[in-house]
């Protein structure tokens, strides 16, 4: 399983891609003004000459590609932008078992080692053209039954292999995946960070702590 990731993502894709994405969904049409109005430099028409700026000066801080920042609409038009390709991948890696999955611009792949890296680095290539980069130093590899240190593709990717005295696996979704030494050691960890935010919204309230205080156990793996 190979768990990928994209820089910046939601900053980079193509508007023009966005709204491409949208247009293709007849549901959606009566979105498209919306986008037109939010999406291109119509915008300054509409909302004034700051609306695509960070800052005051009008020569800084210029947006002319990926989502206006908090646009509701961003999250849909993403997805349906990399849905084809996400879809292709799938379709390839289905055909040999496995399978690939987005979670928005968390994106995973599974399957035989001998096929998933070639079909990972093929769907790049297609996210590339709308305007999304890899940033493989930041992929996970997870194999609980065959060795991809020599695979070719990954050298070739330069995606990095995880530390071989620690626990294998890898986050799909927000859900641990690997060894049972992984997995239980990530879920004891989200657990605790569960435990820590009910005692902080307790204490900001001055109630006593949580009943479930001291409840998660130490983990202690060899």
């Amino acid at each position: 399983m190979i768990k990928m990731d994209l820089k910046n993502a939601f900053n980079e894709v193509e508007r023009a891609v966005l709204v491409e994405a949208m247009r293709r969904h007849h549901q959606l049409h009566n979105l498209l003004p919306y986008m037109a109005a939010t999406y291109t430099h119509e915008t300054l028409a509409v909302m004034g000459k700051t609306a695509e700026r960070l800052f005051e000066e009008e020569e800084r801080g210029d947006a002319s590609q990926g989502g206006p920042q908090g646009n509701p609409l961003m999250g849909a038009a993403f997805c349906l932008a990399i849905h084809p390709y996400v879809q292709r991948l799938h379709e390839r890696l289905a055909a040999v078992g496995g399978e690939a999955k987005a979670d928005m611009d968390d994106c995973y792949a599974a399957g035989p080692a001998g096929v998933v890296f070639e079909a990972v680095e093929e769907c790049l290539q297609g996210l590339s053209g709308i305007g999304l980069v890899a940033r493989v130093e930041k992929f996970e590899v997870y194999s609980p039954v065959t060795t991809v240190t020599d695979n070719p593709i990954r050298k070739r990717l330069g995606i990095p292999l995880k530390d071989p005295r620690k626990p294998q696996g890898l986050p799909c979704g927000g859900v641990p995946l690997g060894s049972a030494a992984y997995e239980t050691a990530e879920a004891l960890k989200i657990a605790r960070e569960v435990e820590g935010e009910i005692d902080r919204i307790t204490a900001a309230f001055g109630l006593p702590p949580s009943p479930l205080e001291g409840y998660v156990p130490e983990l202690s793996i060899s």
